[in-house]
């Protein structure tokens, strides 16, 4: 009978191992995607005061499965967005988590994914620019941005204009969603 050598041995001891790991992630992202129940959204609607920025777009709001039913998420969908109506400087977004205990605001690198399309500015606001030769400044885009958290209740979206970047934003009008 022939004798199988260490580095087989290892071999099939990693490759066992890694098709073990590979059935327990596979596992617990689908028990980590049916723990969520689908419970609604809500449409943006919200302009700047000086009507030069809209949003438009969805939050959809989800909550925990039992036994985690205080849990709630709010994920703003595809194809939300904060976009320049007509010709301004800067636009301006700030996206705000609420709960009782307190908020938290979208930032880079944070728990809650980021706004793209733009740079984060500090105290929660994300900012774009127009570019030379141009007569508005792209969109930020809000998809991929969520956040859950036992008994989340809102998500505040502030839409601003500005026109320089130096001037940080005015014409601030905000919406707030509750769950």
């Amino acid at each position: 009978m022939p004798t199988i050598t260490t580095r087989r041995r290892r071999t099939a001891q990693v490759a066992l191992v890694t098709a073990v790991m590979c059935v327990f992630a596979l596992q617990a992202q689908s028990a980590a995607a049916a723990s969520w129940k689908y419970w609604g959204e809500d449409g943006l609607e919200v302009k700047s005061t000086n009507g030069k920025a809209a949003a438009s777009g969805h939050v959809r709001w989800y909550h925990g499965s039992f036994p985690y039913g205080y849990r709630h998420r709010g994920d703003y969908a595809v194809g939300s967005k904060v976009y320049a109506t007509t010709r301004v400087g800067c636009i301006w977004a700030k996206v705000t988590y609420g709960y009782p205990a307190g908020s938290i605001s979208v930032g880079p690198g944070g728990p809650s994914g980021s706004v793209s399309g733009g740079e984060y500015e500090g105290n929660g606001f994300y900012v774009n620019c127009r570019q030379a030769g141009h007569t508005r400044p792209t969109r930020l885009s809000l998809y991929g941005v969520g956040y859950a958290k036992g008994l989340l209740n809102s998500t505040t979206l502030q839409v601003c204009t500005s026109r320089t970047k130096a001037q940080g934003p005015l014409f601030c009008a905000w919406e707030k969603n509750s769950y």
